[in-house]
């Protein structure tokens, strides 16, 4: 790790932004937020998209700086049109009224486009909000099926339990489709073991904390959940990681985070999601 750290750091005092930002995800790892955060608004400043997504990323959630919305908000708007993931952050942004009006017209249009762009979370997120009624929308099943089927064309198969349901008539009787369910029925056997990643790897998978000598305890309650203590208070790993990278469309309906292969110590980016509480 040290090796590869001081290879980073030779490039990147040449000015090779992509070594910043790649040098800004080796401190995340280590738990290094502050050092990272650093790194990443120096990619920025020479340039690199994905810092600057990284910086707004930080602003957002007030993360080892100052919370700055409105700062968040124009950085992101500032790379929207080549980096897809910022439309889906700032159509959140917009679906939940954080730091700015609500606007669920402008919200979903940006889904809309990030989904175009090949981004099966922005899709998801779209079939869900169809689904639930969420963001002030009413309930549409009709809308929400093809959505849900766009974002299993773009690598997310957490839609196939939905579709099945759907389609088996659990949500409404007018969307039951037996071919359709068979269909969705034999999708999940085919993806059984599988993980989405087309979404996630737009995030490279980052640890908050690490018991390695940086500085940080990592414990675990019984379950095997880890946390650490910040403040006197003890703060989950998982919810951190995902309050911290992960999109929220609903934070009043998901407000819990779930590890997608059901491994309790893996609390990288990719291994976790928001669900509504069980």
């Amino acid at each position: 790790m040290k090796t590869k750290i001081t290879n980073l750091l030779k490039k990147a005092a040449s000015g090779d932004s992509e070594a910043m930002y790649l040098l800004a995800q080796e401190y995340e790892n280590e738990g290094d937020f502050d050092t990272a955060f650093l790194w990443h608004n120096e990619a920025a400043n020479h340039g690199s998209v994905g810092g600057i997504h990284s910086v707004a990323m930080y602003y957002l959630e007030g993360f080892s700086v100052v919370r700055d919305v409105a700062r968040g908000i124009k950085l992101l708007e500032s790379i929207a049109d080549e980096f897809p993931v910022a439309k889906i952050n700032l159509g959140c942004i917009c679906l939940e009224g954080d730091g700015c009006p609500r606007d669920s017209r402008k919200g979903m249009e940006l889904l809309r486009q990030a989904a175009d762009s090949g981004e099966g979370m922005a899709a998801f997120a779209i079939g869900k909000i169809y689904l639930d009624g969420l963001c002030g929308l009413p309930v549409d099943y009709g809308k929400a099926a093809p959505w849900l089927e766009k974002s299993y064309e773009l690598g997310i198969y957490e839609c196939v339990d939905i579709l099945c349901d759907l389609y088996g008539g659990k949500y409404s009787h007018k969307l039951e489709n037996t071919e359709k369910y068979r269909q969705w029925s034999d999708a999940r056997k085919d993806i059984s073991g599988r993980t989405p990643n087309r979404y996630f790897q737009s995030f490279p998978p980052r640890q908050p904390v690490t018991d390695d000598g940086s500085g940080v305890s990592v414990m675990s309650e019984r379950n095997g959940r880890q946390y650490v203590i910040i403040d006197n208070e003890k703060a989950y790993v998982d919810l951190l990681v995902a309050e911290t990278f992960l999109p929220n469309v609903n934070p009043a309906v998901y407000t819990e985070v779930e590890h997608i292969d059901g491994d309790i110590f893996d609390n990288s980016v990719g291994n976790l999601r928001w669900v509504e509480k069980k």
